[in-house]
């Protein structure tokens, strides 16, 4: 099958041959659409649009990743008739007063989360969060890390990562090389970490490290946030020095590299073929929501117009990501029994 290089949002339920978002995802160099709250109404909804969307791009023998973030929460797209998601923090917690229980919690919940999406039509979770738990508003003031230990913090990802993957939903790790400082949130603003490389590579990156050494780690999401004593003039996700030098080179990982939303305030105000371009430089896919069709068309006419291809590198390592699954035969525990979400007032976005 064929993949491409951008993925894409969607407005409504559902998405039919004749409107002109079809001709979006149809385009070779679009590779993946990503889902919101307001892409759901319920489960049954969700499988055909999941479905649409793939028989859709199969009309040119392509395929579209499709994913979501759903990391518990108060991130958790979708909530009706899917089980309540914890909270990041929650299994900290569990985790200061019993680390065994805490990992066996962590794994059942990555098999549960896995199965509801599987059954849905999606494949990859942008999660789970590994940044530290070090104050960040965005980050720690809405539960999103697990913990301040990065030690507990490669434990629980690790065991969280094992459920998912077995049962069939590829993860992503986020925010490298760490988006837990008190600096403000990539959405809103452009944030600026003035810590010292000796500060970061002991801390906030021990979680990318140690959990890309396992071999499990197929894709990494980049932060939009400058780290001026690493590199002064690009953020995270356009950086040489973060994504080839470190990420790349030292880190030894080979996987994909996606980019966070280049439609947030942190990915900086160039247009959107500039960002696009930035994120592809040393990345693998670049990730632009809440555009209206004709805004996508106009900027896959200026890929074209550039000649812009995917390489065959970034085709590679997205065929690895969805061809591995991690072998946790060893490590079944019982089955998880969460609430269901009967009912929500209102979609919850971020």
């Amino acid at each position: 099958m064929q993949y491409g290089p951008l993925v894409i949002s969607i407005n409504g339920y559902h998405v039919y041959p004749d409107q002109n978002i079809a001709q979006v995802l149809q385009h070779p160099l679009v590779g993946g659409v990503i889902l919101f709250s307001n892409n759901f109404q319920d489960k049954t909804q969700l499988k055909q649009l999941t479905d649409e969307i793939k028989a859709i791009s199969q009309e040119n023998n392509k395929s579209l990743l499709i994913m979501v973030d759903h990391e518990g929460g108060y991130v958790q797209r979708f909530r009706v008739g899917f089980a309540a998601i914890p909270a990041a923090k929650v299994l900290g917690d569990i985790y200061d007063i019993n680390p065994e229980t805490a990992l066996i919690y962590a794994n059942q919940l990555g098999i549960l989360v896995g199965q509801e999406l599987k059954e849905v039509g999606i494949d990859i979770v942008l999660g789970p969060v590994v940044d530290l738990d070090k104050g960040n508003g965005v980050i720690s003031g809405l539960d999103r890390a697990y913990h301040q230990d990065p030690n507990v913090v490669i434990q629980i990802a690790s065991a969280y990562i094992q459920g998912l993957e077995t049962a069939g939903v590829h993860a992503t790790l986020k925010h490298f090389p760490g988006h837990g400082g008190d600096i403000g949130d990539s959405h809103i603003t452009e944030p600026v970490d003035n810590r010292s490389w000796e500060d970061l590579s002991t801390t906030d990156l021990l979680p990318f490290k140690n959990l890309i050494e396992t071999g499990m780690i197929g894709a990494v999401m980049p932060a939009h946030i400058l780290y001026p004593e690493v590199d002064s003039e690009n953020t995270a996700g356009t950086s040489k020095i973060w994504l080839s030098d470190i990420l790349r080179d030292e880190l030894n990982f080979d996987g994909v590299i996606i980019s966070d939303c280049l439609s947030m305030v942190g990915a900086g105000s160039g247009s959107n073929i500039e960002k696009t371009l930035q994120a592809l430089e040393f990345g693998d896919i670049a990730l632009l929501s809440h555009q209206s069709p004709q805004e996508y068309l106009l900027l896959l006419e200026n890929l074209e117009a550039l000649h812009i291809e995917w390489s065959l590198e970034s085709e590679s390592r997205v065929e690895n990501w969805l061809t591995f699954f991690c072998d946790n035969e060893s490590y079944i525990p019982p089955s998880l029994n969460l609430p269901i979400v009967e009912s929500i007032s209102e979609p919850i976005m971020l």
